[in-house]
């Protein structure tokens, strides 16, 4: 169902103007086992508005987190990377918090319990919420005690009456999925002691602006973050963020760190620093979002030529199955240019596409007749290791396109790549 704000999320003020206006889409994870009747699939819209008070962005219009997330099928185990990834920041977080066997962590949308089992072998007590009835379920079964549900100042304060108060709160991914962020800090503020640390991940609104990353609006996310917002955010709470990380995730995000205000910590630099550049940049001016637009309209635009001018007869398949798939297909017009998706996850094969219903197969069928076929790239961030992995379609006369950041054809100089 569609729900409509008409505050932001962070102040609650009601002062919003719209920063950028994008083509409405299907639920962008929505891919689903039988071939449905378009005539009843739902677009949603994807418009960003800025608040005038604060300067956040985010959606106003938005889709139930019930029917994104209760039955979400994603498993972080299933990404190497992402449990590398992990391994390393829960040894990063004991090292530099001093976290002590029984000290308590929490984690606010846990999935299948990757980054916790890596703090459970620091001897830390750990517990895990999330919506997604199977994964959370399967997470307790192997020994992550995991809470079905949505994290709220309501279930933290259960959580501290049954568990005491945590050391440290990790929410990676999550804090730009959630509608209800006043709630959520006010139960983060409620759970945490004294000394605890409070860390979340999210894409930051100013790298996804300078490096033209589109392809993570969709709706799961309903905000877009940056620094001088969620500072005066949690300064009303309490609150303090004392650290920020740049890192190379989803094409630029921060990792933020939140103390207690008066708490042990010094704040660092970086923070300032970001707040000041957002400044300088003037993220919060009214045209703050053109350079992504025009980012955008220059992408559908070279990819939609290059395929009218070299396409002729031959097939084109899109390659990657997942949510930041579907928002390119819809912003660069390419929904009804591809014939088929590629994916290499054979639980993705076989299932059709939201709104256009375009199945998903095996990427073998490209190296038959590869003169004869055209793959778009659309997981474009794994370019590289897709071409590497397919790379006699090339020798044999095949083209990939990348249609962003920037659109590049790889086609016969495929040595260039390389």
């Amino acid at each position: 169902m569609l729900k409509k704000r008409d505050s932001c999320r962070l102040c609650d003020n009601d002062q919003l103007a719209l920063a950028l206006k994008l083509k409405a889409t299907p639920i962008a994870d929505a891919f689903h086992a039988e071939k449905l009747n378009k005539k009843f699939e739902t677009l949603y819209p994807l418009d960003i508005f800025r608040c005038l008070n604060c300067g956040h962005f985010q959606h106003l219009e938005f889709i139930e987190a019930v029917e994104l997330f209760d039955e979400y099928i994603f498993r972080t185990s299933s990404s190497k990377g992402l449990v590398n990834h992990f391994k390393s920041y829960a040894k990063n977080c004991v090292e530099s918090f001093g976290l002590r066997e029984n000290n308590l962590v929490v984690e606010i949308g846990s999935n299948d319990g990757t980054l916790l089992k890596f703090f459970e072998k620091y001897k830390l007590r750990v517990i895990g919420i999330d919506p997604a009835k199977s994964i959370a379920s399967d997470a307790t079964s192997e020994g992550i005690n995991t809470i079905v549900g949505y994290f709220s100042d309501e279930l933290a304060a259960k959580i501290r009456n049954r568990y005491g108060q945590a050391s440290l709160i990790c929410a990676n991914n999550v804090f730009a999925h959630a509608d209800n962020l006043i709630s959520i800090t006010k139960g983060i503020k409620n759970l945490l002691e004294p000394s605890g640390i409070f860390i979340f991940e999210v894409s930051y609104i100013v790298d996804m602006i300078k490096n033209c990353v589109f392809d993570t609006i969709y709706h799961e996310h309903l905000s877009y973050h940056s620094i001088k917002p969620l500072k005066i955010f949690f300064s009303e709470y309490q609150l303090h963020i004392f650290n920020v990380e740049k890192i190379n995730t989803k094409g630029g995000s921060i990792r933020v760190y939140v103390q207690h205000s008066g708490g042990p910590y010094i704040e660092k630099d970086i923070v300032q620093d970001l707040i000041q550049k957002e400044e300088s940049q003037k993220l919060y001016s009214h045209n703050s979002l053109q350079n992504l637009n025009d980012g955008i309209s220059a992408s559908r635009h070279a990819t939609l030529s290059w395929l009218e001018n070299n396409c002729g007869r031959k097939t084109v398949y899109g390659f990657g199955a997942s949510p930041t798939c579907t928002t390119i297909l819809y912003q660069l017009q390419l929904e009804k240019q591809i014939t088929n998706i590629l994916d290499d996850n054979e639980d993705k094969q076989n299932l059709f596409s939201p709104g256009e219903n375009i199945e998903v197969i095996s990427p073998k069928i490209i190296q038959s007749d590869s003169n004869s076929k055209i793959v778009v790239i659309l997981a474009w961030q794994y370019a590289e290791a897709i071409i590497n992995n397919n790379i006699n379609f090339l020798k044999q006369g095949g083209v990939f396109l990348v249609p962003m950041p920037k659109f590049k054809a790889f086609g016969e100089n495929f040595e260039k790549w390389l």
